[in-house]
């Protein structure tokens, strides 16, 4: 439309006002691009309560005739016959004004920011690398699919439902060696499997360390610190996280495991 194939034909067209102008021009932004479509509103043939309304960010649908622009920086521009407005927006709050903004103050606003020039060319730039990478692998056969995130951040308690390990935390009597022997053996040699398979490991030290047997070196637990402990203290912690945010949830008060003076006691010594 913009380049000016549809000159002398009646159009419908529907966007946001990017700035309105002597109460006659209005630029006219889709998203479909990052040039604007000028909107002429001719003086005198739409009431004021109508052009009041006609602010920076509003949503408008604009009926009328494409013809050939008089004025600098576009090829055409839409006469308008009738002017609709599909979604008020007050000029005095909406954050995007027609000047330039900081990229802080845009990151502020993310919900926004896509009808910027910047991010509205940075993100069809994107747009065109990421289809072309996944057309090329297409056309190769591959398929694309969401492999899960294993991450170390903790971030708003994304530990808590997600847990990378070989025990049953709710079961570890299971797991434990000194009374399960062969468990511990069968995950021993998945874990070597694996790394004959990815090439951690030759053939030769794979047959040697497949057939060690286990030596179980028992070593009652004598403290909290003794270093033979880990498995519990990870335990205990989960379990004091639970309580805390139970007990802030019931009394809307904030607990802190380390300042707040708490005493556990707990059946190791």
């Amino acid at each position: 439309m913009l380049d000016g194939e549809s000159i002398d034909e009646k159009i419908t067209v529907m966007g946001w006002v990017r700035t309105f102008r002597n109460n006659q021009f209005i630029a006219l932004n889709d998203g479909s691009t990052n040039n604007n479509l000028q909107v002429v509103a001719e003086l005198g043939r739409f009431d004021d309560s109508l052009l009041k309304r006609i602010t920076t960010g509003a949503s408008v649908k604009v009926s009328g005739d494409l013809i050939p622009s008089l004025g600098k920086g576009q090829t055409v521009e839409l006469k308008a016959a009738t002017i609709e407005i599909l979604g008020d927006s007050d000029a005095e709050k909406f954050p995007l004004q027609p000047k330039k903004h900081s990229l802080e103050f845009l990151r502020e606003i993310a919900h926004l920011r896509f009808r910027t020039n910047t991010f509205g060319s940075i993100f069809r730039v994107r747009h065109s690398l990421a289809f072309a990478v996944h057309k090329f692998f297409n056309d190769k056969g591959f398929v694309y699919l969401h492999t899960p995130v294993i991450t170390a951040s903790d971030a708003e308690g994304a530990g808590e439902t997600f847990h990378v390990t070989n025990f049953d935390l709710e079961n570890p009597v299971k797991n434990n060696p000194m009374r399960n022997e062969q468990r511990a053996k069968t995950r021993r040699d998945v874990v070597l499997e694996q790394m004959l398979k990815t090439g951690y490991l030759d053939q030769q030290n794979y047959d040697k360390a497949i057939a060690t047997p286990i030596d179980l070196d028992y070593h009652p637990i004598k403290s909290i610190d003794d270093g033979y402990s880990a498995y519990y203290k990870f335990y205990l912690r989960k379990e004091i996280d639970s309580y805390l945010k139970d007990y802030e949830k019931k009394t809307g008060k904030t607990l802190n495991l380390f300042k707040d003076g708490l005493k556990i006691y707990v059946t190791l010594d």
